[in-house]
């Protein structure tokens, strides 16, 4: 991974202007890929989040010194999202498909035997996390939600997610949201705005350039 970086980023040196753009495509395809398989079982830490966060912001408009990550997380999205939560959407699959496949490779019960066994809930951080469950639960916790019991989520607003009826797409999509949010509050927090506001952006079509705004509601 680092060794492709670094040729990316020799190669980000030479190719200027619109044809940059390429450097962000040749990230998402190839680096991001090496950079993220098997993070649905072992998950991302903290740190290694921030750097493929890092490395996808290298192939993104703009690439000069003094950009703020965070700004263009809010502004861009997060490009390491996905892989951040692969852990609780892999747990969510596994749920779902004992829930409507007729002989499904582990059965309903015995992931429930397992979920009570392994006690992940109790992680209190990545460092403290042992084994996959442990990490699913901290990274429901990145998108800002919380894990009530192994079958029944909360999101941010307290609306209760049950795993016998929401498919895993329909899960990942307002988790990816929520991490979105909680990088939007990160930035409100940067710029010294009032405590649980956190930033949004208008975009203006005409000159592709954003307008920051704040939301005052923790729960928007």
């Amino acid at each position: 991974m680092v060794k492709r970086m670094r040729k990316l980023k020799r190669f980000g040196k030479v190719v200027t202007g619109h044809k940059a753009k390429s450097i962000g495509a040749v990230i998402r395809a190839g680096a991001m890929a090496e950079a993220t398989y098997g993070s649905e079982v072992v998950g991302l830490s903290d740190a290694e989040w921030l750097q493929c966060r890092r490395d996808v912001a290298r192939g993104q408009l703009p690439v000069h010194g003094g950009v703020s990550l965070t700004s263009k997380t809010v502004l861009l999205g997060d490009g390491a999202g996905a892989s951040a939560i692969a852990p609780a959407i892999l747990w969510w699959t596994m749920l779902w498909r004992a829930e409507v496949y007729d002989h499904p490779l582990v059965t309903r019960a015995r992931l429930l035997r397992i979920w009570r066994d392994a006690k992940p809930c109790e992680a209190k951080g990545w460092p403290s996390s042992r084994g996959p469950l442990s990490r699913a639960v901290l990274a429901v916790r990145r998108a800002g939600w919380s894990v009530p019991s192994a079958t029944r989520w909360m999101n941010h607003m307290g609306f209760a997610i049950d795993g016998s009826r929401t498919p895993p797409r329909m899960l990942s999509v307002p988790m990816l949201a929520g991490v979105q949010r909680q990088r939007e509050f990160s930035l409100a927090t940067q710029l010294e705005v009032p405590q649980g506001s956190r930033a949004s952006l208008d975009f203006v079509p005409s000159s592709g350039l954003g307008r920051v705004g704040f939301l005052a509601s923790r729960n928007s």
